[in-house]
């Protein structure tokens, strides 16, 4: 077989092969093909290097950001295969000349619209690691829903005001599906823009809602009890707190530990990931059984070291190690 190089570039992948593969948010000059995970801005590049390899549902996500992917297909490479990953709409990972795996971001679990990743065997696994450390392990995506929806359902009930925080894109849908049955919804102008894409790609989200420009200048942010799905900006959230007395909720990983990169001093919080757990990342190493992991984003070091106490070569992703990989 012929040899395959791996190498790190900005928050990104060059991987030499058959061909020559740009992967995610690298900085190169030029590739055969360019190989993009999902929408979320982390793992968009500000320009494309290669004939690009997307779902149609990231490009047309993509746009909304600003970039142009109009050229974007699932099949333009026969050595490339995408894999639904479950993080958000579209999102895929990429199984690239049957052996090297890029998960990009995952997640096992299927989640309303979404369905679970099913990871195949790879002699190379390149694997996200945001939540790898053992104590981020997540209750049920059931039990989850159920817990806040009570807590939803007690504040509204006392007259609460809340805003339920959680990224643009892909959480925010999550959130608006899950409240369609409260009557007076107000989501953000940035959620209802990604909103809308999902709408016309067939996802059944409720779009009678307002938008918080239209809730602002009809003044129903003033009356009554309401629930607001924005960003968890502080800004906006001192803002709400201070003007309208609103409850802050938090939806992410990483509410389970007190909070942090920005989810801290909320109200409530409730891990609704899409992310996978701990336990579930383990899993899908067992399952894809490598010869090699390379570990990418949130805890590498932690969850690499840990696979190499289960007996596996695993090894943080820009630990300065040049990935290079013979068959």
């Amino acid at each position: 077989m012929a040899r395959m190089t791996v190498l790190k570039s900005g928050d990104g992948l060059i991987i030499r092969g058959r061909n020559t593969y740009a992967v995610d948010k690298t900085g190169w000059t030029k590739c055969d093909y360019h190989i993009i995970s999902h929408a979320h801005s982390d793992h968009l590049p500000t320009r494309i290097y290669g004939r690009p390899i997307a779902s149609r549902e990231t490009a047309l996500l993509a746009a909304q950001r600003g970039l142009a992917l109009q050229a974007a297909s699932e099949d333009a490479c026969e050595d490339v295969e995408l894999i639904d990953s479950g993080h958000i709409l579209g999102s895929r990972a990429a199984l690239i000349e049957d052996r090297i795996l890029y998960t990009g971001d995952l997640n096992v679990r299927d989640r309303l619209f979404l369905k679970g990743f099913t990871p195949p065997k790879a002699d190379v696994l390149i694997i996200e690691g945001t939540y790898g450390r053992a104590d981020f392990v997540f209750d049920d995506f059931g039990t989850i829903v159920q817990r806040m929806s009570e807590y939803v359902l007690e504040m509204l009930s006392k007259g609460q005001r809340i805003m339920a925080l959680g990224y643009a894109l892909g959480k925010s849908q999550v959130l608006t599906n899950i409240f369609t049955w409260f009557d007076r919804l107000v989501v953000s102008d940035r959620v209802d823009r990604f909103n809308r894409v999902y709408s016309s790609l067939g996802v059944d989200l409720r779009t009678d809602y307002l938008t918080c420009s239209e809730a602002e200048k009809s003044g129903v942010l003033e009356k009554n009890s309401w629930l607001m799905i924005e960003e968890p900006r502080w800004s906006i959230r001192k803002k709400m707190a201070q003007r309208y007395g609103a409850l802050c909720m938090g939806f992410s990983g990483w509410t389970s530990r007190g909070g942090q990169y920005g989810w801290r001093r909320l109200d409530a919080g409730f891990p609704l990931s899409d992310h996978s757990d701990f336990k579930e990342l383990v899993e899908v190493v067992e399952q894809v059984d490598p010869e090699e992991t390379y570990v990418f984003c949130g805890f590498a070091d932690n969850f690499a070291k840990h696979l190499r106490s289960l007996g596996y070569d695993a090894y943080p992703l820009g630990s300065g190690r040049r990935l290079i990989t013979d068959f």
